[in-house]
């Protein structure tokens, strides 16, 4: 499967490097996507951006949900669905790897803590 085209014209010239649904969305066809990307190829991490595309019901479109750049992510990515989120971990300035746990609520997401 491939990113759907709707949410690929937001990958700013990166390259799209993990994507998965969350949640099926409040609409047919559009459910709410999480991707991360990454900027060049060699880092010392698996990506360095996160990004979640939630439907706009009213806009007729995908919007934003939540953004973080320079993330200095490390794989695996954890879904989970029920609630539906995700946990990553990144890596600060030092390299200490740090897991953070998101949760979706309706079209926002909010962190949560893990436990």
């Amino acid at each position: 499967m491939s990113v759907p085209d709707e949410v690929l014209q937001y990958a700013e010239g990166k390259r799209v490097v993990a994507w998965f649904v969350l949640d099926p969305g409040p609409a047919p066809d559009h459910p709410t996507i999480l991707w991360a990307t990454s900027s060049a190829m060699g880092l010392p991490y698996d990506f360095d951006a996160l990004r979640v595309f939630v439907w706009a019901t009213r806009h007729k479109r995908y919007e934003t949900g939540y953004v973080e750049h320079n993330a200095r992510g490390n794989y695996p990515i954890q879904v989970f669905h029920n609630p539906p989120g995700f946990i990553v971990t990144t890596q600060n300035k030092q390299g200490v790897l740090t897991p953070h746990k998101f949760v979706l609520d309706a079209n926002r997401v909010r962190r949560a803590p893990v436990l």
